[in-house]
């Protein structure tokens, strides 16, 4: 072999694990955490990405007009800038917020969907949203709902999330509501049937409890990233299955912990107040089955996290068995129907009845 052709397949092999090594690449990547539980106001979170741009099979951001998000770089501690070429070039303080954004509601899109994969996993459950992540959508109409995901494609999951900008603000700032809107897109993927259903129709509710608990599940998993140990990772997420029935799931825009304004009709039954006792009974048997399970011996307890897995597997395995349901209680007695008779179910039944007359309210009428 020659040397000139020696020289020419390692260029070649050299040049392939650049593109590999790009392809497999993980970075850091720093969002806004969810601070009405407790978190500070930014965390970061490794990502894989299969290029060099805020773009994977799951998600995308689209770029600026201007400067290209993926050539951003946000850290606590240093300036943003872009690279053109070799050269580091700083931005103003306009684009910095803009790169800020694009970043944050990427990363907390991925840590949603990463939140589900374990249930999925365990259920033999592919779920692939293929998303378009829009955090300065300028087409909302005034007072038009603050984000929503829509479907563009044929297949469920497929479409685009829009964070309504006005003002100089943007929804994409508030942990919830990013991660309630890929709720919407991962049951969407999960489950397409209900797609068809949205007008008045419990469907509805059901789609915006979703998004809620999937908030709350993509806490669940941010305590377990950030977790100092077993025991503390245990107590924080225990408090947070405690307390997530008094508290908003979505602060307010100002970030002190109110709901968001948020359209209702009464005559629909896809509105947020119809989907609150449902999102209430879930969580109420998520926290009667930690209080029994702090009864149990050694041998028989579960972690807090393994009661967040269960509950979780259950309500992914509901949205993909059950492609229609004529109220949320017939939908919350399908739900039971799936678990063997156990201490479990017996609790959940009597969360049930507690809750009857809310869940039967939003009824399909044909």
């Amino acid at each position: 072999m020659s040397k000139k052709l020696k020289l020419l397949i390692f260029d070649v092999l050299f040049t392939l694990f650049q593109v590999i090594s790009v392809f497999a690449m993980t970075e850091d990547i720093s969002f806004f955490g969810p601070e009405n539980r407790g978190y500070g106001s930014t965390y970061t979170l490794s990502i894989k990405r299969d290029k060099k741009a805020l773009r994977n099979e799951y998600f995308q951001i689209e770029d600026h007009p201007s400067v290209s998000p993926s050539h951003g770089f946000f850290n606590d501690e240093t300036a943003y800038t872009y690279t053109l070429g070799n050269k580091k070039i700083p931005l103003s303080s306009t684009l910095n917020d803009q790169i800020k954004l694009n970043y944050s509601t990427f990363a907390i899109a991925n840590l949603t969907l990463d939140s589900y994969r374990k249930s999925c996993g365990a259920l033999g459950i592919e779920v692939s949203p293929c998303v378009k992540l829009i955090p300065f959508y300028e087409g909302c109409k005034q007072a038009e709902r603050n984000a929503f995901y829509r479907r563009t494609g044929r297949r469920g999951g497929e479409g685009e999330i829009n964070f309504c900008f006005s003002q100089g603000f943007t929804p994409a700032r508030i942990f919830d509501v990013v991660s309630h809107e890929v709720g919407h897109a991962i049951l969407d993927a999960l489950q397409p049937n209900y797609h068809k259903k949205m007008g008045s129709h419990p469907v509805g509710a059901f789609h915006e409890a979703f998004g809620d608990l999937s908030s709350f599940f993509a806490s669940i998993r941010l305590a377990s990233i950030h977790a100092v140990s077993p025991s503390s990772k245990g107590k924080r997420i225990a408090s947070m299955i405690a307390l997530e029935e008094e508290v908003c799931l979505a602060p307010g825009l100002s970030g002190e912990g109110t709901c968001l304004l948020r359209k209702e009709s009464p005559d629909l039954c896809e509105d947020h107040r119809n989907s609150v006792p449902f999102r209430s009974f879930f969580l109420r048997c998520m926290n009667a089955e930690l209080k029994r399970n702090s009864t149990l011996g050694r041998s028989e307890k579960k972690s807090a996290e393994e009661i967040v897995d269960f509950f979780q597997a259950l309500l992914v395995h509901t949205a993909r068995n059950v492609p229609d349901f004529e109220s949320l209680y017939d939908l919350s007695q399908k739900m039971i129907g799936f678990i063997k008779p156990s201490p479990t179910s017996t609790l959940m039944r009597k969360e049930l009845k507690k809750l009857r007359s809310d869940l039967e309210r939003c009824t399909f009428c044909k």
